[in-house]
């Protein structure tokens, strides 16, 4: 809800930069939709039995579409445009966030079946 509210606000709030780094809202991206990514891959994984590497697919995939609608939608905002270079941090934030949480996945099931034995 967060990434849909900040990416539809005609002027997003700012804060004032320590200093200046170029692009840096490029970092914002790729933290914002590894967040998504990643919860949404935890998401499906509880709910779905099945490939994990599909599932994977399904939630980077899923989180890429959802940025490039935002950044399509950006594009009929005022004072805000359509960008993708975003597009591409989105990705490999959902993309970074999913595999870190099938990794976490895998680690818990890795563990729950040492306890077993």
């Amino acid at each position: 809800m967060l990434l849909f509210i900040y990416s539809v606000v005609a002027e997003p709030p700012q804060l004032e930069p320590v200093i200046e780094v170029p692009q840096i809202d490029k970092i914002g991206h790729g933290i914002g939709y590894f967040v998504f990514g990643l919860l949404l891959i935890l998401a499906l994984l509880r709910s779905q039995r099945g490939s994990s590497w599909r599932w994977l697919m399904t939630a980077g995939l899923v989180a890429v579409a959802y940025g490039g609608l935002m950044e399509a939608f950006q594009g009929l905002v005022p004072d805000r445009e359509m960008d993708l270079v975003d597009l591409g941090a989105d990705a490999l934030g959902a993309f970074g966030g999913a595999a870190l949480g099938l990794r976490i996945q895998q680690a818990s099931r890795l563990d729950a079946a040492a306890k077993v034995y």
